[in-house]
């Protein structure tokens, strides 16, 4: 019983931290701002599909830091 309770909790917990996130993300489109990992996102994005800005950053970056505290 208590573990099917912890896992009713459980479920309606992740259930609004989901709904938390989506607002989150639906303001910050429409106040087109970016956070941490959207950034992220789009230097993979550009990188794995154009082939020039890659090749021409190949050597000039060997590695990247993130730190995002």
């Amino acid at each position: 019983m208590k573990s099917r309770l912890i896992q009713v909790l459980g479920d309606k917990v992740m259930i609004k931290i989901g709904n938390i996130y989506f607002e989150y993300e639906k303001r910050k489109y429409a106040a087109m701002k970016k956070d941490f990992d959207d950034l992220l996102f789009d230097v993979y994005r550009v990188l794995s599909s154009r082939d020039e800005v890659r090749e021409k950053n190949r050597d000039i970056f060997t590695h990247v830091r993130v730190d995002e505290f």
